[in-house]
C-alpha cells in the first residue's frame, strides 16, 4: 500500500483513485461494445457526460472508482470500484479491462484489490452480480471464493437490454 490509502499495487497493476480527468479513459472503455456489453451502468457520450455524473466522487463515503495502470508501463489498462450493493451491510465491486489486456489475469487482480480495499474497511459480506452469459466473470468471482447464491436478472440502464444473472456471495 502506498501512502494514499486509495491507491494500491498488485503484481501487475498500479490502482489508483480516478480522477476527473480520467473520465475519458473510463467512458471509452465503458462505451466499447465489447468490454462494456455487460455493464449495468448506462452509456456515456463522453467523457464530459461522465464528468457530470462523477463530480463529486471524492465526497462519497459508500462508492470508490479507480484506474488500473501496468505496473511496467504506466499504461492505463481498466477501471474498477467498489461500495455498498443496496441498502444493506454488503459491499461489491465492478472491474473493466481494455480488450486489448483480456486474458492476462488484470480482471481477476483488480477484483482482489477491491475486495481487499473493502476488508481493510471492516466489511465481511460480499455480492456481486454477473450476467450468467459472462463466462470471464464468473470465473473471477469463483476465483476469489465466490458461489452463486440466486439466480436473477438485471437491465442496462437506459436500453430495454436485459441479462439473466448470476448473484454470487461471500461472507468472512
Amino acid at each position: 500500500m502506498s501512502g494514499d490509502p486509495l491507491t494500491t499495487h498488485t503484481a501487475h497493476l498500479l490502482i489508483r483513485r480516478m480522477r476527473l480527468a480520467d473520465a475519458d479513459f473510463a467512458a471509452a472503455l465503458w462505451g466499447d461494445p465489447e468490454v462494456g456489453r455487460y455493464l449495468a451502468d448506462r452509456l456515456y457520450a463522453d467523457g464530459d457526460d461522465l464528468r457530470s455524473e462523477i463530480a463529486d466522487m471524492d465526497d462519497w463515503q459508500d462508492q470508490f472508482m479507480f484506474i488500473a495502470a501496468e505496473r511496467d508501463t504506466g499504461e492505463d489498462v481498466g477501471t474498477c470500484s467498489v461500495g455498498q450493493e443496496g441498502d444493506g451491510d454488503a459491499w461489491g465491486w465492478g472491474y473493466c479491462v481494455r480488450r486489448d489486456r483480456w486474458g492476462r489475469g488484470f480482471a481477476t487482480e483488480m477484483a482482489r484489490a477491491m475486495l481487499d480495499f473493502a476488508r481493510a474497511r471492516g466489511i465481511r459480506r460480499f455480492r456481486g452480480t454477473v450476467a450468467s452469459d459472462n463466462a470471464a466473470s464468473c470465473r473471477v468471482m469463483e476465483k476469489l471464493g465466490m458461489r452463486v447464491e440466486e439466480h436473477s436478472s438485471f437491465k442496462k440502464r437506459g436500453t430495454d437490454i436485459e441479462y439473466a444473472s448470476n448473484i454470487y456471495g461471500m461472507e468472512e
